[in-house]
């Protein structure tokens, strides 16, 4: 008899403390997504997109006019299945080659269309700020002023795997 007390009373424990945990967990994922407006992070000290500096590093990338480059672009996302990389060139400001540099034998190049370009990575943190992204994170080259990293969850739901972050990495000017 003591023996299925023991036993009741552990589980009735167990049970409190499940549901305890799972309340937490509503509460504290309800706050981050039943606020008004978007919720836009541009670093780990603000909770706002400073559309200033995005705006101050479009401008400078586009006073600098390059129009042919290369560059290597790196994408993760549960949602597509992305090579790890891609080797991008451009050419008049249009994309001229697409290479995969995958390793797991992911090829799908053409995934990476939205991103085949400077302009369009600018095009597509705007889409971003315009579709009311939860949660944005853009880091920018310092000398030309291209985004580097982006890291943009569309709804800010954890479970739906919309979550996407580009990196920018080997940027090489080939000619003005």
């Amino acid at each position: 008899m003591k023996l299925i007390l023991k036993a009741a009373l552990l589980s009735g424990l167990l049970f409190l403390v499940c549901m305890i945990l799972a309340c937490s967990y509503r509460e504290n994922s309800e706050s981050k997504t039943s606020n008004t407006g978007p919720l836009l992070v541009s670093n780990s000290n603000t909770n706002k997109f400073d559309i200033a500096k995005f705006e101050r590093n479009r401008q400078l990338w586009t006073s600098k006019n390059i129009q042919h480059y290369r560059m290597i672009v790196g994408a993760e996302s549960f949602s597509v299945n992305f090579p790890e990389e891609v080797l991008l060139e451009v050419r008049s400001g249009q994309p001229v080659s697409v290479k995969s540099l995958s390793k797991s034998g992911r090829n799908a190049t053409s995934t990476y269309g939205e991103f085949d370009t400077v302009q369009k990575l600018f095009d597509f943190i705007d889409k971003a700020v315009k579709g009311n992204a939860k949660s944005l994170y853009v880091g920018y080259d310092a000398d030309f002023g291209f985004p580097s990293q982006i890291e943009v969850d569309r709804d800010g739901s954890y479970g739906n795997d919309d979550e996407l972050s580009l990196k920018v990495r080997d940027f090489e000017v080939i000619g003005l």
